[in-house]
């Protein structure tokens, strides 16, 4: 919950109906506790210090700072090996990428320099222990990136409660003409939700 406190209410509403559904209705309830909104076994404990429940009082929404530009990944040009998958991650279109799956964006930002993030699913690479991408903006030599999985860890742990991970890169953006980013990944398992490009001041 993020100031978005009316949502956050109602998407706590919404789960609470559907496990109630599952537990009361489906095959008359013979499944009754086999879906809980928190484990029964106080697995929770790993991942928060109590079960979650809604604030007391509304917070002040979060601001984006000026400037901030966010590119879902189902905006962007798909390649070989990209896959959109409809009504996941947070933009409601994320997009999997097998191992040497590729996507492009045409970003929109003023030249200069940009904090570039990457919003991943917090996925498991196929191979390996991280995952890998490679960017390559307006054809110049790629640069890679790495993510490290660190399942059970402090950073695993907040990407899977906030639904996403993010990989951060500084782009330096030509003032004028074409600004095209093309997102390989070098690994498989990859799932791109958004990129988020906010200004940096000089």
């Amino acid at each position: 919950e993020r100031g978005e406190t009316d949502a956050a209410r109602a998407a706590d509403a919404e789960l609470g109906e559907l496990n109630r559904r599952y537990d009361e209705s489906v095959a008359g309830g013979k499944w009754r506790g086999f879906l809980r909104l928190e484990p029964a076994d106080a697995d929770w404990k790993s991942m928060r210090l109590a079960p979650w429940a809604p604030p007391p009082a509304p917070r002040a929404p979060v601001l984006a700072p000026a400037g901030q530009i966010i590119l879902p990944a189902a905006d962007s040009r798909l390649g070989a090996g990209a896959t959109l998958v409809s009504g996941l991650g947070r933009t409601g279109g994320a997009v999997a990428l097998a191992a040497g799956g590729m996507l492009a964006f045409d970003l929109p930002a003023p030249g200069g320099a940009v904090e570039l993030r990457l919003d991943l699913l917090p996925t498991h690479p196929t191979r390996g222990d991280a995952h890998q991408l490679e960017l390559r903006l307006n054809g110049e030599p790629p640069v890679a990136l790495s993510l490290p999985i660190d399942d059970g860890g402090p950073a695993w742990t907040q990407g899977v409660l906030a639904g996403y991970r993010s990989l951060a890169h500084r782009l330096n953006l030509p003032a004028t003409g074409p600004r095209r980013l093309q997102v390989r990944a070098t690994s498989g398992g990859v799932v791109l939700d958004r990129l988020v490009l906010t200004p940096l001041t000089p």
